[in-house]
């Protein structure tokens, strides 16, 4: 019983050095977790301008009359999009959508619109399309 005067120091420095490690631990976890949350809330609306987008080109077209949208800017609060017009046929045309958000995010989508019928078909989505 005499030698046990620096086992209660080693078991303390022992616990505060693993209290540390999990402080920092949570501290890391939180810090991914905002990093996550402000990605997902950016691709959130990147879709919204999308899919903004393409309802907005499809309203341009049913309400045009006659003449042929090629391509254009509509501009968002929370960004803006950029459309391209390619007929494919006599009711039939594809749009190219590029949406890009307040923070520079850019995403694209395509699809195939049916003018006669009011049918958007094959959309696409990505960062690149050809």
């Amino acid at each position: 019983m005499k030698n046990e005067k620096g086992t209660v120091l080693l078991l303390s420095l022992t616990l505060v050095f693993i209290l540390s490690l999990l402080l920092l631990h949570s501290l890391s976890l939180y810090e991914t977790e905002k990093q996550f949350l402000k990605m997902e809330k950016e691709w959130n609306t990147l879709d919204n301008l999308l899919l903004t987008g393409a309802a907005g080109i499809t309203n341009l077209m049913e309400n045009s009359d006659g003449s042929i949208l090629s391509a254009g800017k509509i501009k968002l609060e929370n960004g803006e999009v950029n459309y391209r017009v390619t007929l494919t046929g006599e009711s039939e045309a594809l749009i190219t959508l590029t949406a890009e958000t307040v923070a520079g995010t850019i995403k694209t989508g395509r699809f195939y619109y049916n003018s006669s019928t009011g049918e958007i078909n094959n959309w696409e989505e990505g960062r690149r399309l050809n």
